[in-house]
């Protein structure tokens, strides 16, 4: 059984309906993140990263999101321990964009095998008065016969280490986009 304490005297009305107060109100220190996937859309989503230094645990449940002062929307939280990292969705950045395009295609014949390369070309598109890095995801096709593979054409550039939880065949890049 928890008890929360309210520091201060509320007043509650009577009745059946579920009624609310707040019982504690906590701000953490966060990191903003842009993530896109291009492949699916040319939207940037931003989000705030942040570790619970709180005393007690988060409860789930819905949580108001603000930027500065501004109420921007509400959104739903797993139950989060002390210390353990949560991650909020703000919704698209209108203020920035992604395009995908296929740069190009090459299919080469040697030694009985057959080489298909595909590359793609990634432009971040950056309205806002500040630099950003944006982290977007892509997929690699995924091969279930043996002697085919898949790989990152060497020389590309470097993809960001496997997050915990991605499907296989995720891949993630950052790409920074000057102001």
């Amino acid at each position: 059984l928890r008890r929360a304490i309210v520091d201060q005297l509320e007043t509650v009305a009577s009745g059946a309906a579920p009624r609310r107060i707040l019982a504690s109100h906590s701000d953490f220190q966060s990191a903003l993140e842009h993530h896109a996937a291009p492949r699916r859309s040319s939207s940037v989503f931003l989000a705030a990263r942040f570790s619970n230094s709180g005393a007690v645990p988060l409860l789930a449940g819905p949580t108001a999101l603000f930027v500065g002062t501004d109420y921007v929307g509400t959104t739903a939280i797993t139950q989060t321990a002390t210390e353990d990292e949560l991650v909020l969705p703000f919704g698209v950045d209108t203020g920035i964009t992604i395009d995908r395009t296929l740069a190009g295609r090459d299919t080469t014949h040697a030694a009985g095998r057959v080489r298909s390369t595909v590359r793609f070309a990634f432009r971040v598109n950056n309205h806002r008065d500040r630099a950003v890095d944006v982290i977007v995801l892509d997929q690699l096709p995924v091969s279930h016969t043996a002697g085919l593979s898949v790989a990152i054409v060497p020389g590309s550039r470097a993809a960001e280490p496997r997050a915990e939880g991605d499907p296989q065949g995720v891949v993630r890049w950052r790409i920074h986009a000057d102001a």
